[in-house]
């Protein structure tokens, strides 16, 4: 019994350790964002500052009034993930503002690899200066390791109070059967000004028989007027990992650059780049 022991705790080590390694993963498609939005850490849902919103927080679309047309991609060169999209947005013309984004998305290797073709449509409607209800419908179509063919969407409210946001979203709120589109919910915090950003989310899973959460801050500081200056902190448990990140912008009268960097810590050792072009008409 004395040498069982001992060798049954080294057992129970090892299968530990495995686990963690097994579960150790890298961006997956909830990590879908804009290069703003991955420099401030992953904290953007209650900001609105741009198409990142349709899948963010859809209540955020009306923030700032504007038409906005993006470019997005993201490449993990240590892991098997990239995505580019086109998003389009106007909280101009009513009352009612709308976007709609198309996002491609490729992941995993071998026999894990899949593809997705992610289609959503989303739109805000403000009651009175403060409150802000939106809603989104998201189609999914995936093939490869995992597949779907479906429909789920997003709902939130934002409470504005003129550069102090609180958000609060539920996401896949159809349940259309795929681990990758698992129902989560945030809530959010911002602060913004001409110059100066601050932000956090929390971020949710009551799936299992633990609930499982993400935390995220970011900030942003605008130098000169023309370049932001961007950093950010996550702690994630979905992926086991904390990330440091950062990144700039080049604003150039009505259109803006931005990259943004993710390193992490841990986990998968991930190292991913991104890249907006954003163009904006007021």
């Amino acid at each position: 019994m004395r040498r069982f022991v001992p060798f049954a705790v080294l057992l129970s080590t090892i299968a530990f350790a495995q686990t963690t390694v097994a579960s150790a993963q890298g961006p997956q498609i909830p990590d879908v964002m804009a290069a703003r939005a991955y420099a401030m850490g992953g904290a953007y849902r209650s900001l609105g500052l741009g198409t990142e919103a349709l899948d963010g927080n859809p209540a955020s679309i009306g923030i700032y009034k504007r038409y906005l047309i993006e470019l997005s991609g993201a490449w993990d060169p240590r892991n098997p993930f990239g995505f580019g999209s086109v998003s389009v947005m106007d909280s101009v013309t009513s009352p009612l503002s709308a976007g709609i984004t198309y996002h491609l998305v490729s992941l995993g290797s071998g026999e894990t690899q899949r593809t997705a073709h992610i289609n959503t449509g989303a739109f805000s409607i403000p009651f009175g200066p403060t409150l802000s209800i939106g809603l989104s419908m998201r189609h999914v179509l995936m093939t490869g390791a995992q597949n779907a063919n479906a429909v789920t969407g997003d709902a939130g409210v934002v409470l504005n109070f003129g550069g102090l946001v609180f958000g609060f979203s539920g996401h896949n709120l159809i349940d259309i059967r795929n681990p990758e589109f698992q129902r989560f919910y945030a809530l959010s915090v911002g602060w913004t000004s001409p110059v100066f950003s601050l932000a956090a989310d929390v971020r949710g899973d009551f799936n299992g028989p633990t609930p499982v959460f993400a935390v995220s801050a970011g900030g942003e500081y605008v130098l000169g007027n023309f370049l932001p200056i961007r950093a950010g902190y996550a702690w994630d448990q979905f992926r086991r990992a904390r990330l440091v990140t950062g990144g700039l912008g080049l604003m150039i009268d009505n259109a803006e650059i931005d990259f943004g960097y993710q390193h992490e810590l841990g986990g998968s050792s991930s190292r991913l780049l991104a890249l907006t072009l954003r163009i904006q008409v007021q």
